[in-house]
């Protein structure tokens, strides 16, 4: 009689490997890009629409990130700390603003920006950050290479990392931060930290990820303990 083949554990035998399945890379790549495309799309909406003018950031000569404002209606580009602004020792601070309230008491559109990781730890380490986000984009793709085929879940989390990753990678690339924007719980200061779509993917990617894994060494073990 033939072994059944255990479809739900994330490190399959080479035989069961994902290796070039092409649904699995599409369904893998699709949500990347879905994911990829909301924390971007929503980054550009929220600086162009939440605070009273619009609002754009850009590496200084320093090397650290630049707030500038325009107009609206103007195509002028002024920077921030220059016109009074914020303060001319703090080029990053986004100028102060009303929030957007977008579910009272539960969220908010705020915007500020991040120089450090996830919720604002390791502030100031932009090398540190991009390099390791650059090796983790080819560890999950490792990963998911030597998974099995039918992990669907698994693969599912592999992606919102990726995705969520490749969107804070680009910002801390072409602007020196992150640029955040969701305020969760705002009145109750129970949620103090500002965050975006792609922190969100990342902290549901591992998490999906580790209860795959939980789950399938569970399953291990209990087929071990059955075994005569």
């Amino acid at each position: 009689m033939t072994k059944p083949t255990n479809h739900t554990q994330p490190d399959a035998k080479p035989t069961e490997r994902t290796g070039m399945r092409w649904t699995v890379w599409l369904l893998f790549l699709a949500i990347v890009a879905a994911s990829l495309a909301a924390d971007l799309g929503l980054k550009y909406w929220s600086f162009e629409n939440v605070a009273d003018v619009p609002v754009k950031v850009r590496t200084a000569e320093s090397g650290g990130p630049e707030v500038l404002v325009r107009a609206r209606g103007s195509e002028k580009w002024l920077v921030a700390h220059e016109i009074g602004l914020t303060d001319p020792d703090r080029p990053e601070r986004v100028p102060a603003h009303d929030p957007i309230v977008v579910v009272p008491g539960l969220l908010n559109f705020q915007l500020t920006l991040n120089t450090g990781a996830v919720f604002g730890m390791g502030q100031g380490a932009r090398p540190v950050f991009l390099v390791v986000s650059i090796v983790a984009v080819f560890v999950i793709m490792f990963l998911l290479y030597r998974s099995s085929p039918d992990a669907r879940l698994y693969h599912i989390g592999l992606a919102l990392i990726l995705g969520g990753a490749l969107g804070n990678l680009y910002d801390r690339a072409f602007y020196s931060a992150v640029r955040d924007m969701l305020h969760m719980l705002p009145s109750t200061g129970l949620w103090p930290w500002i965050f975006n779509i792609a922190d969100v993917a990342l902290l549901c990617g591992v998490g999906l990820v580790l209860v795959v894994s939980w789950l399938s060494e569970m399953k291990q073990a209990k087929a071990s303990k059955q075994k005569p």
